[in-house]
């Protein structure tokens, strides 16, 4: 039998500890340029080579281009048939791979079966809620298939941000979810995050490259991330390189509210929390443990707080 060879891009490290902790239903929230959809294509090939049935899922059509042609470059030595017009690749050892756009026709790949589907950029999704309940998931039952979810946040209302809770409900051990910057990824430089940040808004620095889960509606607090973070934001960036700083550091934070308006602090919950998330709204979310507030663990001000 004819051997073929492959080359695909090896994981950074970030994506590597996705890869290894990775579940049946997996939700990725990631800053700008972080590697979203490389990591998807790799889930994607990883299992169309080893025969099973495959579906990429874009939100336009357009945006499908670019990753239907790198598909077809990265997998040319084994493709056995090759359809432009259906966006389906036929592979050696039987594998597939389908690529739907969930734009104007969301409902066109109904009636399909698929071991792995891979939503990509899924907030841009129209109705990504019924394109997910009424027609991929069932797609996914024969096979009892696993799923990729990739984005970068849209708000604390949007869909993926229900979807994202699930992986850290300890009711739903099927799934999984991951909340990175665009630091995680190496071959970003810290110097040109750095300069994004000054020139955006702190809400849009946020979201699009902290992958926080920011609220636009009444921002009240600012400078949250420089109250919340041990070191400035430059400075956590760099840290972020290093390995396993996440899993040897923990800061309590409090938020306090004066439900009165009176100048009485309330103490509203104290959390164990990693990494580099930042909302006033949903950082309790994202603490894989809550723990009972008290003064010995950290400081009761108006505003979360930390160090």
């Amino acid at each position: 039998m004819p051997e073929f060879k492959l080359t695909l891009p090896r994981p950074h490290a970030a994506q590597q500890t996705v890869i290894d902790g990775a579940k049946r239903f997996n939700f990725l929230a990631c800053g700008r340029r972080w590697g979203k959809t490389q990591l998807g294509m790799d889930r994607l090939i990883q299992k169309a080579l080893a025969g099973a049935p495959t579906a990429w899922f874009s939100p336009s059509y357009r945006m499908l281009g670019d990753t239907w042609r790198e598909l077809c470059e990265v997998l040319a030595p084994v493709i056995t048939d090759r359809s432009q017009q259906e966006r389906r690749l036929d592979l050696i050892g039987g594998g597939t791979v389908e690529m739907w756009s969930l734009d104007a026709a969301g409902d066109a790949a109904r009636g399909r079966r698929y071991a792995t589907a891979v939503l990509d950029e899924c907030a841009l999704v129209p109705d990504l809620e019924h394109a997910w309940q009424n027609s991929i998931r069932p797609m996914l039952t024969d096979y009892q298939g696993d799923a990729w979810f990739l984005t970068t946040p849209r708000g604390l209302q949007h869909y993926t941000k229900r979807l994202f809770d699930r992986g850290v409900d300890p009711e739903r051990p099927d799934w999984a979810s991951w909340q990175m910057p665009t630091a995680a990824n190496p071959h970003i430089k810290p110097e040109e995050i750095e300069a994004a940040r000054q020139d955006m808004s702190e809400l849009a620095f946020e979201q699009e490259y902290l992958a926080a889960w920011v609220s636009w509606e009444g921002a009240v607090f600012r400078k949250i991330l420089e109250a919340v973070l041990p070191y400035s934001i430059r400075e956590e960036m760099k840290r972020w390189r290093q390995p396993h700083w996440l899993d040897q550091e923990q800061h309590g934070h409090v938020i306090g509210v004066d439900w009165a308006g009176r100048a009485v602090p309330v103490t509203s919950r104290c959390s164990v929390w990693r990494g580099l998330t930042a909302s006033c709204a949903s950082w309790t979310a994202c603490a894989p443990q809550n723990m009972p507030c008290s003064a010995a663990d950290c400081r009761l001000l108006y505003t979360v707080t930390g160090r």
